[in-house]
C-alpha cells in the first residue's frame, strides 16, 4: 500500500469503464475479449486503500468503450466526482485536439 499510494501522484491504469447499468455475467467468445466493467462498489474497493486513493487514472485502453458513449460519461463522471484526475477518454470531437496537461502542483500531495 505505501508503495502505491505512498508517493506523490498514486496512479493507475483503468481496464475498463466504470458504469453501474452494465449487468450480467462476463460471456466468453473465441473471436472477442468480453466487455469489462466496474460498478461503483467494485471501484470503491479498488481506488483506495486505508483511506487514501488513486489521483490520477489513465483511461484509454481496448475496453474502454464497451459499453459505448455512456460508459465512457459514466466512467469520465464518476472519476471527477471522486477527484481523480483522468487521461485518455475525450468526450466532445474538441477534446481531441487538445493537449491535456497534468501538473502535479495542482494535487495538495505535490511538493512545492
Amino acid at each position: 500500500k505505501e508503495k502505491i499510494f505512498g508517493v506523490n501522484i498514486p496512479m493507475a491504469n483503468l481496464e475498463c469503464p466504470i458504469f453501474k447499468e452494465a449487468k450480467g455475467a462476463f460471456k466468453f467468445n473465441t473471436k472477442k475479449a468480453p466487455p469489462i466493467y466496474y460498478d461503483h462498489e467494485s471501484f470503491n474497493c479498488v481506488k483506495q486503500a486505508d483511506g487514501r486513493s488513486f489521483l490520477f487514472m489513465s483511461t484509454a485502453c481496448n475496453h474502454s468503450l464497451d459499453f459505448g458513449k455512456e460508459g465512457a460519461e459514466s466512467t469520465v463522471s464518476i472519476l471527477s466526482d471522486n477527484h481523480i484526475v483522468q487521461h485518455g477518454l475525450n468526450l466532445s470531437e474538441q477534446e481531441i485536439y487538445e493537449p491535456q496537461i497534468i501538473c502535479a502542483r495542482y494535487w495538495p500531495s505535490a511538493p512545492p
